[in-house]
């Protein structure tokens, strides 16, 4: 596993790169119009669409190394909460001083959103100067078979993160795992968030159907995290695991790094809690083993012990800068809430939630935040 991850030099301070490339079709404007019109491209949901082998060829086409960039990627899947996990981990490892890459989706307002430096959108000319170079290698490549929009931005993200040089890359899957067209790493540290009905056309009508294609991200003698969810998707990801030659690990409660740690216990309970110890253990993991980080703090952080036949991480005190980290971040479209919305005196609450469980728990989060408002079910 060691030989798998090697060290890359760290980055403290980032500075954009000089990257221009030139075409008759230069302009952030005329990007996005190129994009609406890919993304609007009807799109059969049928799993043998998503053809990882396509993507290798992309990839090669656009001259993206993908041995080298695997060592420093963090690869997320999940039903819900595979975003907000992104940001925490994205978080946690800035804070060390490392340069990261963050690609997530959907986006809120502009397509930039999608890829991040060091938690912030690259700016317009970057953006198109990436999007235009990859857009006339794809098109020069095959202009009959051009990639759908979620392999294009994931071509397009990879592509500024090899160039911009960071340190860490933060993949959120689109769909799924197994075949979705961010599985193309070969050394990726693994993460699953919860797993709930979703996308069942694509990935199986049962939650272990749904578990076992998330798995399929997981990589071989590089284990994957996970907390404690239904024993049907325990049990489907410890298979996939067992097939990768690899280690399913479970992740503590965060009430119990809270409770060691002595921190406060909030006045509200987030449903966000769920994903924080898997971005604590991802990121722990990310700077002990890849970037071999001599903290001594770090060494009691992944602690396992196995119990009935399953791996879990001890709860422990944590660092101080993973929980600033963690306090600070602020995640667009998960539990925000707008005071005087738009100039109007009333707040609006806002949260991606699009799942039953997801659903449900936004339903508490909000009924707990508001007060002498009538609630129908």
């Amino acid at each position: 596993m060691l030989q798998l991850l090697r060290r890359s030099n760290k980055q403290r301070t980032y500075q954009p790169t000089q990257y221009h490339y030139r075409c008759i079709n230069t302009g952030y404007s005329n990007a996005v119009n190129k994009l609406n019109k890919i993304i609007n491209t009807p799109v059969n949901e049928d799993q043998k669409q998503f053809k990882l082998q396509d993507m290798k060829q992309y990839l090669k086409h656009i001259n993206i190394n993908i041995p080298e960039l695997s060592r420093k990627v963090i690869h997320i899947a999940g039903t819900n909460g595979k975003g907000s996990t992104s940001f925490l981990t994205d978080a946690i490892i800035r804070k060390y001083g490392y340069t990261t890459g963050m690609f997530t989706s959907p986006h809120l307002i502009t397509f930039r959103e999608r890829i991040r430096i060091n938690g912030k959108p690259i700016s317009e000319d970057l953006f198109s100067s990436y999007f235009w170079d990859c857009y006339d290698k794809l098109q020069a490549y095959n202009s009959d078979v051009f990639p759908r929009f979620f392999q294009f931005m994931t071509l397009l993200a990879l592509k500024v993160f090899q160039e911009e040089n960071v340190n860490c890359i933060i993949m959120e899957v689109g769909i799924g795992g197994t075949y979705d067209c961010t599985n193309v790493f070969e050394t990726s540290i693994s993460g699953v968030t919860m797993i709930d009905y979703d996308h069942q056309k694509i990935l199986g009508s049962t939650l272990a159907e749904i578990a076992t294609n998330k798995g399929g991200i997981f990589k071989k003698n590089v284990p994957a995290f996970t907390f404690q969810q239904s024993q049907e998707v325990i049990d489907a990801l410890t298979k996939c695991a067992t097939r990768a030659k690899t280690s399913l690990i479970l992740v503590p409660e965060w009430k119990l790094y809270r409770e060691v740690s002595r921190l406060p216990a909030p006045e509200v309970e987030k449903f966000q809690d769920i994903n924080k110890s898997v971005a604590v253990c991802l990121s722990a993991f990310w700077l002990l083993y890849v970037m071999k980080e001599d903290l001594p703090s770090f060494e009691y952080l992944l602690k396992f012990v196995n119990a009935d036949g399953k791996n879990y991480v001890l709860p422990t005190m944590l660092p101080d800068n993973f929980i600033e980290s963690i306090n600070s971040i602020k995640i667009p479209g998960r539990e925000q809430v707008l005071q005087n919305f738009n100039n109007a005196n009333f707040t609006c609450f806002l949260d991606g939630a699009h799942t039953p469980k997801s659903l449900n728990m936004c339903y508490n989060w909000y009924k707990k935040n508001t007060t002498g408002v009538i609630f129908l079910r």
